[in-house]
């Protein structure tokens, strides 16, 4: 196993500063232990929760985990997920998990590590659901290429509207122009997916292929196309309001080709790469949001969506966009929060939820780079619109260390957090996929404890 060797962080003290910085020197050192290239052993996916994780390493850094929160008298809320986890086994069931966030998780950060994680202790393999038109940009592990004339319908556009709110998981959904030749509408595209190879084989070793859409109001071909030859084509006439083209491989592809084309483009919602069973974490980036968009979708078709897609647990991390709306009271936040997370769990009470709390941010003062004052206010915000609605919470801005942390994550060495004081690096984004990993198993932990215990 190599490691990033991660070192102690080299800090960088204004001679005038009055600020006393943190030491996280135990935050970065626990990059040593982490399994650098998220890889794991060459075995299928079905049989990839019998990998081995590196949860138990390390002990010494267990009480750098900070432990998922409940509403009082409801520590047992992630129960029904792990009984769902621990079934997979058996049913065989797909289950997807929505990692949700505005700029800190672009570029599959966080969720990169977490899903590898989750994929080698209960199996499963692939990215996920991926969007056609990307929210931002963003640094992938494959090459993504679609053709000019894509448009995207977004919740968060306030200028594009949509004519029906049937946003996907994305907020969103896209279609292709339409132009006339010999005096018919028609439309074409396509959409490239290419894997280099990559150091996860988990990433790239999907077995299907999945492209959503609907609003189907005129037939459009679907075509599967790899080194110039057609692999299959399909002509779809009609469809439900969600719904999906479907290709299996007996092996994974490095080059999906998909072309599209028709006299009226429907409605698509993204591509797919999963395998039959195990777990899928979407990574779902909203950037410049603040999490409050969900309400704009049409309820009942997003209900629609979570259900075809089998989403057992949603992941929330917001706040940074928050930060720069200096207030002394953040009730607005909160009631603006509680209304989306109460929409979501009206969406399905079983559906479980996360919300990760804002992390440490900083800015340029008088006295040197310090902490806005406002982050533990939107903080204290979220954490109540989590237990209102009966949703867990997880501190993240405890967890990297609390007031003025990400000065230290910003100089660690390797450099944990932007120079914007903001946004982790990647390898910030590791140990906060690694600590919020850790405090997802410890509750696991305990649920299997538990368990055996009524059992026996």
């Amino acid at each position: 196993m190599s490691t990033m060797n991660i070192r102690t962080p080299k800090f960088y003290w204004s001679q005038n500063s009055t600020i006393a910085y943190k030491d996280i020197s135990h935050i970065v050192t626990l990059g040593d232990s982490l399994d650098n290239k998220d890889d794991v052993a060459d075995v299928s996916p079905e049989r990839a929760e019998a990998v081995s994780d590196n949860t138990a390493a390390s002990k010494k850094y267990d009480r750098l985990i900070g432990s998922i929160e409940y509403p009082d008298g409801n520590d047992t809320l992630l129960y029904p997920v792990f009984r769902v986890l621990n079934s997979l086994t058996t049913t065989k069931q797909l289950v997807h998990i929505l990692h949700f966030g505005d700029s800190q998780i672009e570029g599959d950060r966080v969720s990169s590590y977490l899903r590898n994680q989750l994929q080698k202790k209960f199996g499963g393999a692939g990215m996920g659901v991926i969007p056609i038109v990307a929210n931002g940009p963003a640094s992938l592990p494959y090459t993504y290429e679609i053709s000019s004339g894509w448009e995207r319908y977004s919740a968060q556009d306030k200028i594009k509207k949509s004519d029906n709110n049937h946003y996907g998981i994305f907020l969103s959904y896209y279609k292709l122009k339409s132009s006339v030749v010999n005096g018919t509408d028609s439309f074409s595209g396509w959409v490239n997916l290419k894997w280099p190879n990559t150091r996860n084989p988990l990433i790239a070793r999907f077995t299907n292929c999945k492209l959503y859409f609907g609003n189907v109001t005129a037939p459009f071909n679907v075509e599967l196309v790899q080194n110039d030859l057609v692999l299959n084509k399909r002509t779809i006439s009609k469809s439900s309001a969600f719904d999906c083209v479907t290709w299996k491989f007996k092996r994974s592809e490095k080059n999906l080709y998909i072309k599209l084309s028709g006299t009226e483009s429907p409605d698509f919602y993204g591509v797919s790469l999963t395998c039959d069973s195990g777990v899928s974490l979407d990574n779902v980036p909203l950037r410049g949001s603040s999490g409050l968009e969900f309400t704009k979708a049409d309820q009942l078709f997003f209900k629609r969506v979570l259900k075809d897609l089998n989403v057992k647990m949603l992941i929330m991390q917001f706040g940074v966009n928050v930060v720069p709306y200096k207030t002394s009271n953040y009730s607005f936040y909160e009631k603006s929060l509680s209304r989306q997370l109460s929409f979501l769990k009206s969406i399905d009470r079983n559906l479980q939820i996360i919300v990760i709390g804002v992390g440490d941010a900083a800015r340029q003062t008088e006295n040197g780079i310090e902490s806005y004052p406002n982050i533990e206010k939107i903080r204290d915000a979220q954490r109540s619109a989590a237990f209102t609605n009966g949703c867990a919470f997880w501190d993240f801005y405890e967890a990297m260390g609390g007031k003025n942390s990400i000065y230290s994550w910003v100089h660690a060495d390797p450099p944990l957090a932007q120079k914007d004081y903001t946004h982790m690096t990647r390898a910030g984004a590791r140990i906060a996929g690694e600590l919020l990993y850790r405090a997802f198993i410890e509750e696991y932990t305990e649920f299997s404890t538990n368990e055996n215990r009524v059992k026996s």
